[in-house]
């Protein structure tokens, strides 16, 4: 619980710093980057669970009925790595892209990127877990100090991954921007 606890306080400032710091380069006001990205945070989280809860029971009820031949944890745990962060990348990037588009030509393509983004964060971040437990002989961490250093580790590969992919194509349609102006 203090793994989730803490990539879930620490890595939201850390997207939005550095996406500030690489656009306060390019733009003289970008002061609405933070209220879009808070913003498009709850409307994130709000458009994944309008449509991962539903299917959630849905799945659940159909996992219940014995004609039908469904793995629901399978199909759960599917929705919820692939599907829920392209929703969450929709909801928090557009009203990004809306401030952006004051300064940036194409940029709603900040939605792709946020979206291709935010997939390649939970994958990489599920996938250095993985590769922790299983140094670790399939059992999660008890000591806090390990439990720090595995959060560290899973939240740096994901961050690293978000990071990666966004800062390129912010970086990007700025210059493209600035090159046809």
């Amino acid at each position: 619980m203090l793994i989730v606890l803490l990539n879930l306080l620490v890595m939201p400032f850390g997207f939005i710093g550095s996406q500030w710091f690489i656009l306060r380069q390019y733009m003289r006001r970008v002061l609405g980057w933070l209220p879009a990205t808070l913003i498009g945070g709850v409307l994130g989280i709000i458009l994944a669970s309008i449509v991962l809860v539903p299917l959630t029971f849905v799945l659940t009820e159909m996992d219940e009925l014995e004609d039908i031949a469904i793995n629901a944890n399978i199909w759960l745990g599917a929705a919820w790595i692939f599907l829920g962060p392209f929703l969450f990348g929709i909801g928090i990037s557009i009203p990004q892209a809306l401030t952006l588009r004051r300064h940036v030509r194409g940029a709603f393509w900040w939605v792709v990127a946020s979206m291709l983004g935010w997939a390649a964060l939970w994958l990489s971040g599920l996938l250095a877990a993985v590769l922790l437990l299983a140094l670790n002989s399939g059992d999660p961490p008890e000591s806090k100090t390990v439990q720090v250093v595995f959060a560290m580790i899973t939240g740096g590969t994901a961050g690293a991954a978000y990071a990666f992919i966004t800062s390129i194509a912010l970086v990007s349609m700025i210059n493209r921007s600035h090159r046809a102006t």
